[in-house]
């Protein structure tokens, strides 16, 4: 499903439906993931740009399952706009970088119980926008993110 725009934005019911309307209404998909571990999983990015003043300069990352479509059952929020993101081998693990050159980690392992509301919007596990670099910010965005297999635990 593409949120493209105002017509074409899907409706739910019910609180936790219009809650999830709110936050992606008006919001372009630009990236869409698959797992590679979990064949029934989606992962869709939407930029700033939608109409939710609470998430106002902020992208959403929304976990859908293929087999309950209607709505996401994560949806992850960072600063910015997300211009990569992937996957680690075991799917637990989504990894963003953004327009200013930060990169945000979810572990997607936290429970739910840990993020606050009806539908939890999940701030970052790590986020390198606390970090400075000499002239104090980053300064290029993120073009890619790969995760390697470096023989680590």
């Amino acid at each position: 499903t593409s949120w493209r725009g105002k017509e074409d934005t899907v409706m739910f019911m019910g609180d936790e439906q219009q809650r999830i309307n709110q936050i992606l209404k008006g919001r372009e998909t630009s990236l869409v993931l698959c797992s590679g571990t979990q064949s029934t999983t989606v992962y869709t990015v939407h930029p700033d740009g939608g109409e939710n003043d609470e998430l106002a300069g902020k992208s959403v990352i929304c976990s859908w399952e293929t087999y309950q479509p209607n709505k996401p059952n994560r949806i992850l929020v960072c600063e910015g706009v997300v211009t990569a993101c992937t996957l680690t081998d075991k799917s637990h693990v989504v990894i963003a970088g953004t327009d200013d050159g930060v990169v945000a980690l979810w572990d997607l392992r936290e429970g739910k119980g840990d993020h606050v509301g009806n539908v939890p919007l999940r701030n970052p596990s790590y986020s390198t926008s606390h970090l400075t670099f000499g002239n104090g910010a980053h300064s290029s965005k993120v073009v890619s993110v790969c995760v390697g297999s470096g023989g680590g635990g």
